[in-house]
Protein backbone atom coordinates (compact mmCIF):
# COMPACT_ATOMS: atom_id res chain seq x y z
CA UNK A 1 0.00 0.00 0.00
CA UNK A 2 1.63 3.24 -1.18
CA UNK A 3 1.13 6.28 1.03
CA UNK A 4 2.90 9.33 2.39
CA UNK A 5 2.11 11.02 5.71
CA UNK A 6 2.22 14.72 4.89
CA UNK A 7 1.52 15.91 8.40
CA UNK A 8 1.05 14.27 11.82
CA UNK A 9 -1.84 16.16 13.41
CA UNK A 10 -2.77 14.18 16.51
CA UNK A 11 -2.42 10.78 18.17
CA UNK A 12 -5.86 10.22 19.68
CA UNK A 13 -5.24 6.95 21.50
CA UNK A 14 -2.38 4.47 21.93
CA UNK A 15 -1.98 1.02 23.46
CA UNK A 16 0.87 -1.47 23.02
CA UNK A 17 1.91 -1.21 19.35
CA UNK A 18 -1.51 0.10 18.22
CA UNK A 19 -2.63 3.71 17.89
CA UNK A 20 -5.47 5.77 16.45
CA UNK A 21 -4.09 8.74 14.57
CA UNK A 22 -5.43 11.81 12.84
CA UNK A 23 -3.09 12.82 10.01
CA UNK A 24 -2.91 14.38 6.59
CA UNK A 25 -2.06 11.53 4.22
CA UNK A 26 -1.46 11.18 0.50
CA UNK A 27 -2.64 7.80 -0.76
CA UNK A 28 -1.08 6.44 -3.95
CA UNK A 29 -0.89 9.39 -6.38
CA UNK A 30 -3.92 11.21 -5.03
CA UNK A 31 -4.05 14.57 -3.33
CA UNK A 32 -3.48 14.80 0.46
CA UNK A 33 -6.57 14.20 2.60
CA UNK A 34 -7.40 14.21 6.28
CA UNK A 35 -7.13 10.67 7.59
CA UNK A 36 -8.53 9.09 10.77
CA UNK A 37 -7.13 5.58 11.09
CA UNK A 38 -5.86 2.76 13.28
CA UNK A 39 -2.14 2.05 12.94
CA UNK A 40 -0.38 -1.12 14.13
CA UNK A 41 3.39 -1.54 14.20
CA UNK A 42 3.64 1.53 11.98
CA UNK A 43 1.30 0.08 9.32
CA UNK A 44 -2.12 1.55 8.37
CA UNK A 45 -5.23 -0.48 9.15
CA UNK A 46 -8.92 0.36 8.82
CA UNK A 47 -9.89 4.00 8.77
CA UNK A 48 -11.53 6.81 6.81
CA UNK A 49 -10.33 9.74 4.69
CA UNK A 50 -12.02 13.14 4.82
CA UNK A 51 -12.16 16.17 2.56
CA UNK A 52 -11.90 19.58 4.24
CA UNK A 53 -15.69 20.13 3.99
CA UNK A 54 -16.29 16.69 5.60
CA UNK A 55 -13.99 17.67 8.46
CA UNK A 56 -15.80 20.97 8.96
CA UNK A 57 -19.17 19.17 9.10
CA UNK A 58 -17.74 16.77 11.66
CA UNK A 59 -16.35 19.71 13.65
CA UNK A 60 -19.83 21.25 13.89
CA UNK A 61 -21.42 17.93 14.88
CA UNK A 62 -18.81 17.29 17.60
CA UNK A 63 -19.26 20.81 18.96
CA UNK A 64 -23.01 20.26 19.30
CA UNK A 65 -22.55 16.83 20.88
CA UNK A 66 -19.99 18.01 23.44
CA UNK A 67 -21.66 21.33 24.13
CA UNK A 68 -18.64 23.43 23.22
CA UNK A 69 -19.01 27.11 22.45
CA UNK A 70 -16.41 29.42 20.97
CA UNK A 71 -15.65 32.74 22.62
CA UNK A 72 -13.45 34.91 20.43
CA UNK A 73 -12.92 38.50 21.57
CA UNK A 74 -10.16 39.34 19.11
CA UNK A 75 -10.75 42.19 16.65
CA UNK A 76 -9.68 39.83 13.87
CA UNK A 77 -11.27 36.43 14.38
CA UNK A 78 -10.24 33.13 12.85
CA UNK A 79 -12.43 30.34 11.54
CA UNK A 80 -10.97 26.88 12.37
CA UNK A 81 -8.86 24.97 9.85
CA UNK A 82 -6.55 27.79 8.81
CA UNK A 83 -4.13 26.36 6.25
CA UNK A 84 -1.24 25.07 8.34
CA UNK A 85 0.18 23.06 5.44
CA UNK A 86 0.70 26.02 3.12
CA UNK A 87 4.38 26.35 2.23
CA UNK A 88 4.27 30.14 2.58
CA UNK A 89 1.86 31.76 4.99
CA UNK A 90 0.10 34.03 2.49
CA UNK A 91 -2.72 36.23 3.70
CA UNK A 92 -4.78 38.36 1.32
CA UNK A 93 -7.22 41.05 2.38
CA UNK A 94 -10.45 40.91 0.39
CA UNK A 95 -12.40 43.88 -0.97
CA UNK A 96 -15.25 44.42 -3.44
CA UNK A 97 -13.02 43.62 -6.43
CA UNK A 98 -12.45 40.06 -5.21
CA UNK A 99 -14.89 37.28 -6.06
CA UNK A 100 -15.27 34.58 -3.40
CA UNK A 101 -17.27 31.57 -4.59
CA UNK A 102 -18.76 29.18 -2.04
CA UNK A 103 -19.84 25.59 -2.47
CA UNK A 104 -17.49 24.72 -5.36
CA UNK A 105 -14.21 24.20 -3.51
CA UNK A 106 -12.75 21.55 -5.82
CA UNK A 107 -13.94 22.86 -9.22
CA UNK A 108 -10.75 24.54 -10.43
CA UNK A 109 -8.54 21.77 -9.03
CA UNK A 110 -10.46 19.23 -11.12
CA UNK A 111 -9.87 21.37 -14.22
CA UNK A 112 -6.12 21.39 -13.57
CA UNK A 113 -5.95 25.11 -12.88
CA UNK A 114 -3.07 26.77 -11.01
CA UNK A 115 -4.41 26.87 -7.43
CA UNK A 116 -2.94 27.82 -4.07
CA UNK A 117 -4.28 27.30 -0.55
CA UNK A 118 -4.12 30.63 1.29
CA UNK A 119 -5.71 32.52 4.17
CA UNK A 120 -8.10 35.34 3.28
CA UNK A 121 -8.99 38.24 5.55
CA UNK A 122 -12.61 39.21 5.02
CA UNK A 123 -13.92 42.58 6.25
CA UNK A 124 -17.50 42.78 7.48
CA UNK A 125 -19.74 45.53 8.80
CA UNK A 126 -21.39 45.02 12.19
CA UNK A 127 -22.86 47.42 14.73
CA UNK A 128 -21.43 50.51 13.07
CA UNK A 129 -17.89 49.14 12.73
CA UNK A 130 -15.80 47.31 10.16
CA UNK A 131 -14.20 44.17 11.59
CA UNK A 132 -12.18 41.35 10.02
CA UNK A 133 -12.20 37.58 10.10
CA UNK A 134 -9.60 35.11 8.79
CA UNK A 135 -10.51 31.88 7.04
CA UNK A 136 -8.90 29.30 4.76
CA UNK A 137 -9.54 29.63 1.05
CA UNK A 138 -8.32 28.32 -2.27
CA UNK A 139 -7.07 30.89 -4.76
CA UNK A 140 -7.35 30.03 -8.45
CA UNK A 141 -4.64 31.99 -10.24
CA UNK A 142 -6.08 30.90 -13.58
CA UNK A 143 -9.62 32.22 -13.01
CA UNK A 144 -8.56 34.96 -10.55
CA UNK A 145 -11.16 34.01 -7.97
CA UNK A 146 -11.26 32.46 -4.51
CA UNK A 147 -13.16 29.48 -3.09
CA UNK A 148 -14.49 28.81 0.39
CA UNK A 149 -16.59 25.93 1.73
CA UNK A 150 -20.28 26.05 2.62
CA UNK A 151 -19.36 25.87 6.31
CA UNK A 152 -17.17 28.95 6.04
CA UNK A 153 -19.87 30.78 4.07
CA UNK A 154 -22.56 30.03 6.66
CA UNK A 155 -20.24 31.19 9.45
CA UNK A 156 -19.49 34.44 7.62
CA UNK A 157 -23.15 35.23 6.99
CA UNK A 158 -23.80 35.22 10.75
CA UNK A 159 -21.16 37.90 11.33
CA UNK A 160 -22.79 40.84 9.59
CA UNK A 161 -22.70 42.47 6.16
CA UNK A 162 -19.72 41.04 4.26
CA UNK A 163 -17.71 43.74 2.49
CA UNK A 164 -16.61 41.76 -0.54
CA UNK A 165 -18.31 39.77 -3.29
CA UNK A 166 -19.35 36.33 -1.99
CA UNK A 167 -21.53 34.42 -4.42
CA UNK A 168 -22.59 30.90 -5.33
CA UNK A 169 -21.17 29.19 -8.39
CA UNK A 170 -24.38 29.92 -10.32
CA UNK A 171 -24.34 33.61 -9.35
CA UNK A 172 -20.69 33.91 -10.37
CA UNK A 173 -21.45 32.43 -13.79
CA UNK A 174 -24.28 34.96 -14.24
CA UNK A 175 -21.99 37.86 -13.29
CA UNK A 176 -19.33 36.54 -15.70
CA UNK A 177 -21.83 36.53 -18.59
CA UNK A 178 -22.88 40.08 -17.74
CA UNK A 179 -19.26 41.23 -17.69
CA UNK A 180 -18.63 39.60 -21.08
CA UNK A 181 -21.65 41.47 -22.43
CA UNK A 182 -20.12 44.82 -21.52
CA UNK A 183 -19.65 45.03 -17.79
CA UNK A 184 -21.84 44.87 -14.73
CA UNK A 185 -24.76 47.30 -14.59
CA UNK A 186 -24.91 49.90 -11.85
CA UNK A 187 -27.83 47.98 -10.34
CA UNK A 188 -25.70 44.81 -10.10
CA UNK A 189 -22.77 46.72 -8.60
CA UNK A 190 -24.96 48.32 -5.92
CA UNK A 191 -26.39 44.90 -5.10
CA UNK A 192 -22.94 43.34 -4.86
CA UNK A 193 -21.65 45.95 -2.43
CA UNK A 194 -24.65 45.42 -0.17
CA UNK A 195 -26.59 48.60 -0.88
CA UNK A 196 -30.34 48.14 -0.65
CA UNK A 197 -33.43 50.03 0.50
CA UNK A 198 -35.50 46.85 0.71
CA UNK A 199 -37.89 47.06 3.67
CA UNK A 200 -37.25 43.39 4.47
CA UNK A 201 -33.59 44.20 5.26
CA UNK A 202 -34.52 47.40 7.15
CA UNK A 203 -30.99 48.80 7.02
CA UNK A 204 -30.46 52.11 8.83
CA UNK A 205 -29.42 55.35 7.12
CA UNK A 206 -25.98 55.03 8.73
CA UNK A 207 -25.52 51.52 7.36
CA UNK A 208 -26.45 52.50 3.79
CA UNK A 209 -24.25 55.59 3.94
CA UNK A 210 -21.26 53.62 5.24
CA UNK A 211 -21.65 51.00 2.49
CA UNK A 212 -21.70 53.72 -0.18
CA UNK A 213 -18.69 55.50 1.38
CA UNK A 214 -16.73 52.27 1.58
CA UNK A 215 -17.43 51.40 -2.07
CA UNK A 216 -16.46 54.90 -3.22
CA UNK A 217 -13.26 54.83 -1.12
CA UNK A 218 -12.40 51.45 -2.66
CA UNK A 219 -13.08 52.90 -6.15
CA UNK A 220 -15.82 50.42 -6.99
CA UNK A 221 -17.74 53.35 -8.42
CA UNK A 222 -17.43 57.12 -8.25
CA UNK A 223 -19.61 59.39 -6.16
CA UNK A 224 -21.02 60.95 -9.32
CA UNK A 225 -21.92 57.56 -10.79
CA UNK A 226 -23.69 56.53 -7.58
CA UNK A 227 -25.66 59.80 -7.50
CA UNK A 228 -26.68 59.44 -11.16
CA UNK A 229 -27.91 55.89 -10.65
CA UNK A 230 -29.83 56.68 -7.45
CA UNK A 231 -31.41 59.65 -9.26
CA UNK A 232 -32.48 57.28 -12.05
CA UNK A 233 -34.04 54.92 -9.47
CA UNK A 234 -35.95 57.85 -7.95
CA UNK A 235 -37.26 58.99 -11.35
CA UNK A 236 -38.25 55.44 -12.27
CA UNK A 237 -40.22 54.81 -9.06
CA UNK A 238 -41.37 58.19 -7.67
CA UNK A 239 -44.94 57.84 -8.98
CA UNK A 240 -45.45 54.30 -7.69
CA UNK A 241 -47.48 54.21 -4.48
CA UNK A 242 -45.83 50.99 -3.26
CA UNK A 243 -42.33 52.53 -3.60
CA UNK A 244 -42.82 55.64 -1.43
CA UNK A 245 -40.58 54.41 1.40
CA UNK A 246 -37.84 53.31 -1.01
CA UNK A 247 -37.90 56.64 -2.85
CA UNK A 248 -37.65 58.45 0.49
CA UNK A 249 -34.51 56.45 1.36
CA UNK A 250 -32.97 57.00 -2.10
CA UNK A 251 -33.49 60.76 -1.77
CA UNK A 252 -31.91 60.72 1.67
CA UNK A 253 -28.91 58.77 0.34
CA UNK A 254 -28.54 61.04 -2.68
CA UNK A 255 -28.56 64.13 -0.48
CA UNK A 256 -25.98 62.51 1.77
CA UNK A 257 -23.66 61.70 -1.16
CA UNK A 258 -23.93 65.23 -2.54
CA UNK A 259 -22.44 66.52 0.72
CA UNK A 260 -19.92 63.69 1.16
CA UNK A 261 -16.22 64.63 0.93
CA UNK A 262 -14.73 61.61 -0.85
CA UNK A 263 -11.15 62.84 -0.41
CA UNK A 264 -11.17 61.59 3.17
CA UNK A 265 -10.55 57.81 3.24
CA UNK A 266 -13.00 55.77 5.28
CA UNK A 267 -10.95 52.79 6.47
CA UNK A 268 -7.59 52.93 4.67
CA UNK A 269 -7.81 49.30 3.57
CA UNK A 270 -4.81 47.79 1.77
CA UNK A 271 -5.30 45.20 -0.96
CA UNK A 272 -2.83 42.47 0.06
CA UNK A 273 -1.10 41.36 3.21
CA UNK A 274 1.70 38.82 2.80
CA UNK A 275 3.77 37.36 5.62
Amino acid sequence: MKYEIIRHISKIKEWNSVSIQFNEVKWYNGKPKYDLRKWEDGEPKKGITLEREDLETLYIALGRELGYEQHDKKETEEIPFINNSVEENVEELMDYRNFIVYGAYEDCMKKGHNCQDITVIVPYYYNGKVKEIKLPARKCKTCKKYYISNYQYNTLMKKGRILCQIVSKKEYEEYSKEQEAGGLSEQSILKIVGYTVNSNDDYSDDYRHNVLKYAIAEEIFTKEKAIRHISWLIKLNENKSNMEESVKKWRSDRDYLRGYNEKKPLYGVHKFICN
